[in-house]
């Protein structure tokens, strides 16, 4: 019995964990939609609100912010006026 709580409690855990990354680094494909196709100014108000919550800390952290600017310019290539400090 004990090691069936065990084994619950670790996919449980692995399931969040899951959870949490893909939520992360799906940033890069919902800034490439917003990018790319021509949805609608609601669409990409919902979608940059999903995000709030990373793009508040790379605003308020350097180095997140650093590392969600190298991780999108995987995704998007900058304009050429933009200068993000991991583009220098």
């Amino acid at each position: 019995m004990n090691g069936c709580c065990c084994s619950r409690a670790l996919w449980i855990a692995v399931a969040m964990a899951a959870v949490v990354c893909t939520y992360v680094l799906s940033i890069g494909p919902a800034n490439w939609f917003c990018v790319n196709v021509s949805a609608p100014d609601w669409c990409i108000s919902a979608i940059w609100w999903l995000y709030t919550p990373i793009l508040a800390a790379s605003e308020k952290f350097e180095s997140i912010g650093g590392a969600v600017d190298w991780y999108l310019g995987f995704w998007v290539t900058p304009p050429p006026e933009y200068s993000p400090r991991y583009y220098n």
